[in-house]
């Protein structure tokens, strides 16, 4: 089986990179080189982690597979046409973006004084973070606080905000012409960055994410000529801070969160987990009846039956989406995955499409996922604009947690798409090219 991984990731990489010709670093690639690393790094087993079943690996290297056909499907698709392009230039709405920065930054102080106040009284870090981490409805310190309208405001403004508010300012950071803007954006964009990974209790993926987006936006905005020559340089220096910066913080959170665990252990961990944890999961889930694509679709259908329980109208809620419900805060538990200890959420989207629907899920659901992306991602790689560059690091953040779950089950990922349409407005020049 090991000798197969490594092939079978060996081919995927290098076939993708061979085929693929976007003009941006396309998801498709992102994909194939993340999982190809979280599937090599599983099947070395260096003996902390408990071993995977045969069954778990069969269902990602599917997933993986269906998800690159689909693309290739779309990508051939496309080329065979002659599709004409509307090319548009959009602007951020700049008062109302800032002025939902300051109440995100707002809110974050509010956490912040809460992570004060029970480190004061003893309570460990990691203590502090789980609560925060608890699904809707737990029972905690911090979340029993909250009010149901506040708990309403954090999950459909604040949540959403936090996928983009680092795209934006990256934008603007390397388009805009005055260094004042430039400057705003930034200071924003830290702030933001440094609240949330305090009131959160030290969270990494919000700093990879931060990086990934002026990271991003720079090699985009260079590929396609949006960044004049005479700032390359200058701009190389920048993101050489940026990364060199972010590194070492991750290092230093890494090391303060889990003492007892050099960094590299704990990244192996990270991205080994996954495999093992469905694997996990895959002998308690084995026999349930199927969700129909109800689990998969949670984010976008589970605030209108949330709401109908909350009204009281609970005889109108059906029994299958109790039992998505159900799933999702079943992937958030703890459960042993070997001599580090226990793991939850790293379930990857196997977990959501099998219990949807079986191994026949596992295949179609991957293949419309890997269509839709290269489809959304062929309009973004010919037009780029602040408001394509938002979609596009959405997609992007999307398959970075694709080692933990399906983001279409999580409300604020779906919501988030909605904000981008909200936060930009199209400026009233139009240019139409022939592909």
């Amino acid at each position: 089986m090991t000798i197969l991984i490594i092939l079978f990731c060996s081919i995927a990489i290098i076939g993708i990179f061979i085929i693929d010709d976007s003009k941006l670093f396309s998801p498709i690639k992102f994909f194939s080189y993340l999982w190809g690393f979280i599937l090599m790094l599983s099947c070395i087993h260096i003996g902390i982690l408990e071993k995977p079943s045969v069954d778990a690996y069969v269902l990602l290297m599917t997933m993986i597979s269906s998800f690159l056909l689909g693309s290739l499907i779309c990508k051939y698709k496309n080329k065979k046409k002659n599709v004409e392009i509307v090319k548009r230039d959009t602007q951020v709405r700049k008062k109302l973006f800032y002025a939902l920065c300051i109440i995100y930054i707002l809110f974050n102080l509010i956490d912040i004084s809460l992570v004060l106040k029970y480190r004061m009284q003893g309570v460990p870090m990691w203590q502090i973070r789980n609560w925060y981490l608890q699904p809707f409805g737990s029972v905690n310190p911090i979340l029993s606080r909250r009010t149901f309208v506040e708990t309403l405001f954090r999950n459909i403004v604040l949540e959403p905000m936090g996928l983009l508010i680092y795209p934006v300012a990256a934008y603007t950071f390397f388009t805009k012409r005055e260094r004042k803007e430039k400057i705003i954006s930034l200071l924003f964009a830290v702030l933001c960055l440094l609240t949330i990974s305090i009131a959160g209790g030290g969270g990494r993926l919000v700093y990879i994410f931060f990086v990934l987006s002026y990271l991003l936006a720079y090699i985009s905005l260079y590929k396609t000529n949006k960044i004049s020559k005479d700032l390359i340089k200058k701009y190389k220096k920048v993101l050489f801070i940026f990364v060199s910066t972010a590194f070492i913080g991750t290092v230093i959170i890494t090391l303060i969160r889990v003492k007892n665990e050099s960094f590299l252990t704990q990244t192996y961990k990270y991205f080994a987990m996954p495999p093992t944890l469905l694997s996990e999961w895959l002998n308690r889930i084995s026999g349930e009846p199927y969700t129909f694509g109800l689990l998969t679709t949670f984010g976008i259908h589970s605030y209108f039956f949330r709401t109908l329980n909350q009204i009281g109208l609970t005889a109108l809620v059906p029994n299958i989406f109790t039992r998505s419900f159900g799933h999702i805060l079943n992937a958030e538990k703890f459960i042993t995955i070997g001599t580090v200890g226990t793991g939850n959420a790293f379930v990857t989207p196997v977990y959501y499409f099998y219990l949807d629907g079986g191994f026949v899920f596992v295949v179609m659901a991957s293949l419309f996922f890997g269509f839709l992306v290269e489809h959304v991602f062929n309009k973004i790689d010919n037009n780029l604009n602040v408001r394509n560059f938002m979609i596009y690091m959405i997609i992007m953040y999307g398959i970075l947690v694709s080692f933990m779950r399906i983001q279409t089950a999580i409300p604020s990922y779906i919501i988030a798409i909605v904000f981008v349409y909200i936060l930009t407005k199209r400026d009233l020049g139009e240019q139409h090219e022939e592909k």
